[in-house]
């Protein structure tokens, strides 16, 4: 989420290639994933859980100046997968932006979402040592939550992240998978089929559940009205490969 385009130019060396639901066209499209992987030394667990990890990505120019301290909003455990215990990390900043442009200055509120792992053959103990793998940095009023959801499955990691965004505009997932130490695509197959038997009707995204590999998404009708799709596609789901897939679909009226 970019507004201060003026003040940030993207850093993507290190992103991965996702596919991501384009709502003008309901396919998946190659597109530059949100977020960066990094490559930090592992740090102290207690140090991430004070938050507020200095990553440094390159994200601003040099004209672009934190004010004010470093919140931490929390530090959890989101699960096992993949021989290794994730945590995600979350922290919040202030920002001065300085616009050559212009005689005065404006702020930005910004949050970081990060997510880290360690080999579950450490202890979980206070100097057990965790390693930063990927950010997300994001600006709160636009988005209200980012939350992720991980499993294993077919012997890779598959991680999943929601965003919700303020006000009625609902969330949308995307998608991060490691096989042998190395992060890939996911191809979002499942989102061409339903866009093949239902032509733009899914106008509000889906989600996917990657414990079980089971999703659903609204199917609206041309007399349908935002808030209130006639249908809903459950699916389960496969992941053969890099490509999430259908391997069952039923779609039910909504009362």
């Amino acid at each position: 989420m970019n507004t201060h385009r003026w003040s940030r130019h993207l850093a993507t060396l290190g992103s991965v290639t996702a596919l991501l639901f384009c709502p003008t066209t309901g396919r998946a499209q190659a597109d530059i994933a949100p977020g960066d992987f990094l490559k930090q030394p592992a740090v102290p667990i207690a140090t991430a859980r004070r938050g507020c990890l200095e990553l440094g990505d390159n994200t601003y120019t040099t004209d672009v100046r934190q004010i004010g301290p470093c919140v931490s909003l929390g530090f959890k455990a989101i699960g096992v997968a993949g021989g290794s215990r994730w945590y995600s990390a979350l922290a919040h900043r202030r920002w001065l932006l300085h616009d050559p442009a212009k005689s005065s200055a404006d702020t930005a509120a910004e949050s970081e979402f990060v997510l880290l792992s360690v080999d579950t053959a450490q202890p979980a103990t206070h100097d057990t040592l965790v390693t930063p793998v990927w950010h997300y940095r994001f600006e709160p009023e636009m988005l209200r939550s980012v939350t992720p959801q991980i499993a294993s499955v077919n012997g890779a990691v598959l991680v999943a992240i929601d965003e919700c965004v303020n006000g009625t505009g609902g969330c949308s997932q995307n998608f991060l998978l490691r096989r042998d130490g190395k992060w890939s695509a996911v191809r979002l197959s499942f989102l061409d089929s339903l866009n093949t038997r239902f032509p733009q009707s899914i106008n509000h995204g889906f989600h996917v559940d990657v414990l079980t590999l089971r999703g659903d998404a609204a199917v609206y009708s041309p007399n349908d009205s935002n808030c209130c799709p006639s249908r809903n596609a459950e699916m389960r789901l496969r992941l053969r490969g890099n490509a999430l897939e259908i391997v069952e679909l039923h779609v039910r009226p909504i009362n």
